[in-house]
């Protein structure tokens, strides 16, 4: 069983087998990138008691799309898909410049 707090919620996820064979649970990550906190889940399967996906960057939430292929793309650059959450993510980051992040509408920016 795996947990990750998330926006102040922690998420208990055990990976496992969904009742159509498909498998169900949460991939996460939560690594330092360029001084920046970034963390994020997606969850793979039918654990539809969470999210689809979340990210954190220094602990404030990303808005984060994902689109008919499988990519993602976020409030900060939503132009350029990427095929996963850790790498939108970190493209938030370099896009930001040591900007912080700002919750609100779709989690924007400022200096």
């Amino acid at each position: 069983m795996t947990a990750l707090g998330v926006a102040g919620v922690a998420f208990a996820a055990p990976a496992a087998m969904s009742a159509s064979g498909q498998a169900s649970g949460v991939e996460h990550f939560d690594e330092i990138y360029r001084a920046r906190r970034i963390q994020g889940l997606v969850v793979v399967g039918h654990e539809r008691h969470l999210p689809p996906q979340s990210v954190l960057i220094d602990g404030r939430p990303l808005h984060v799309m994902r689109d008919g292929n499988g990519c993602f793309t976020s409030a900060v650059d939503h132009y350029r898909p990427v095929r996963s959450l850790k790498e939108v993510a970190r493209k938030a980051v370099d896009l930001l410049q040591g900007a912080e992040l700002r919750t609100g509408h779709h989690g924007m920016w400022s200096r």
